[in-house]
């Protein structure tokens, strides 16, 4: 079997601190839709990281406290959500970091 010269596709996660999950729950819109608790929501990431891993997707952990996400948010005029998160982690790793 040939192998495809295509790169593995690498996607970026919002990737967060416990001490900083308490101030995330306060500024996200989406907060009833997110995890009560950060061992929560990282159990569930984990989990979503090895399902995209499984089908050859590449995930970086994109490290981001909720105090940059929200001054991003705003000079985009953007609210903090998922769709956010999730765009300020890509803008990140565009940008080289991790």
């Amino acid at each position: 079997m040939k192998k495809s010269n295509q790169p593995t596709p690498t996607f970026g996660v919002a990737w967060f601190n416990e001490e900083d999950w308490p101030r995330l729950l306060e500024i996200s819109e989406d907060r009833d839709t997110l995890e009560k608790t950060h061992a929560e929501w990282l159990q569930h990431a984990e989990m979503a990281i090895k399902n995209f891993e499984k089908q050859g997707i590449k995930i970086q952990k994109i490290s981001m406290t909720p105090n940059e996400l929200l001054i991003w948010c705003n000079e985009r005029n953007l609210p903090v959500n998922g769709e956010a998160r999730s765009g300020y982690a890509t803008y990140k790793m565009q940008q080289g970091e991790r």
